[in-house]
């Protein structure tokens, strides 16, 4: 016998889920994916700007980031250029637009983070954020998509 609903696995993915519709509800709104946000956060959040640093900042593979860039270039929401000192390697940078559509994105990011954040105990939250380390630790396989 196996019981699905005891299942670490089938938990987590329950609760990820979860959290993805809320937060997709939000994005959908602005014409954005998880993937788009999470590619303005690391151009604008973080200062990166290599499709390589992106990607392995947010944690999926390469041709994920360049599947999301082309989209995102045809958007308006970033703008690609020769890389100084290294015309075979490109920069990308976000545009005003992307700009622009960040601030409300992040917004919903933060929303969302209060709905999740209300539900538990400030103990709660520590042991669940060490539980998810321990889940994830060297695992550094990108993904296809997030």
């Amino acid at each position: 016998m196996y019981h699905l609903h005891d299942s670490l696995g089938y938990r987590l993915t329950y609760a990820a889920r979860l959290n993805e519709r809320r937060f997709e509800a939000g994005l959908t709104a602005l014409g954005l994916t998880r993937l788009m946000w999470c590619v303005l956060c690391a151009l604008e959040y973080e200062a990166l700007h290599r499709p390589s640093e992106i990607a392995k900042f947010i944690g999926v593979d390469r041709t994920a980031i360049s599947r999301c860039l082309k989209l995102m270039e045809a958007r308006g929401l970033i703008a690609r250029r020769a890389a100084k000192g290294d015309a075979r390697a490109r920069d990308v940078s976000a545009t005003d637009a992307g700009r622009k559509v960040l601030l409300p994105a992040t917004e919903a990011a933060r929303e969302n983070a209060a709905f999740w954040h209300e539900k538990l105990t400030a103990g709660d939250r520590i042991a669940l954020l060490r539980a998810l380390d321990c889940l994830t630790e060297q695992d550094d396989e990108p993904l296809m998509g997030i």
